[in-house]
């Protein structure tokens, strides 16, 4: 069993290293410290390799990239906190000020109200949000995964944006006041 685990790890490690090396120098623009993201991701593997049925799959490499982009993001995090750092345009600097609790909560309050509200959305629209915007998957790969047109999903993820910020809006009770108003 040992080494048929070894074995699974060394054939993704050769088929995706260089892959989880790009997800991972976009979010930290470093070179070593991707490269740790992925010896990390691949550490983090060793406990979730029996997930894996094919190794040459999409399945297994939008997997891969979710496990990358997860390390990363938490190097990118633990950097911040330790150095008092931000991201602005999408490059990290010294930040002076940080955010206040009630602004950090307000967020995650506000990304679980969109997790319901997408949970609440038809299938066909709610899989190419999570597929476009979770797993980091571009238009032509949803097609492709999906069977559709790059113009389907385009429209379909315009329209489930449309109906989740329709959706926000009901709920929101300022929204609530003014239509009352009217």
């Amino acid at each position: 069993m040992a080494f048929e685990k070894r074995t699974l790890l060394e054939q993704l490690f050769q088929e995706y290293r260089y892959f989880m090396f790009k997800v991972a120098f976009e979010i930290l623009h470093d070179n070593g410290l991707a490269e740790d993201a992925v010896q990390t991701a691949f550490l983090n593997l060793t406990k979730k390799v029996y997930k894996i049925d094919d190794v040459f799959s999409k399945k297994t490499k939008g997997f891969m990239r979710v496990v990358v982009k997860n390390t990363a993001i938490d190097m990118l995090r633990r950097r911040m906190k330790d150095e008092d750092l931000s991201v602005e345009n999408g490059m990290l600097q010294l930040s002076d000020e940080k955010p206040l609790p009630l602004d950090v909560t307000i967020s995650n309050e506000e990304i679980d109200k969109l997790q319901i509200l997408l949970a609440t959305l038809d299938p066909k629209y709610a899989d190419v949000v999570l597929l476009k915007y979770y797993n980091s998957f571009s238009n032509a790969e949803i097609a492709k995964l999906l069977g559709l047109s790059k113009e389907t999903v385009w429209t379909r993820l315009h329209r489930a944006k449309k109906m989740l910020a329709e959706k926000m809006i009901e709920g929101d009770p300022q929204h609530e006041k003014t239509q009352i108003k009217k």
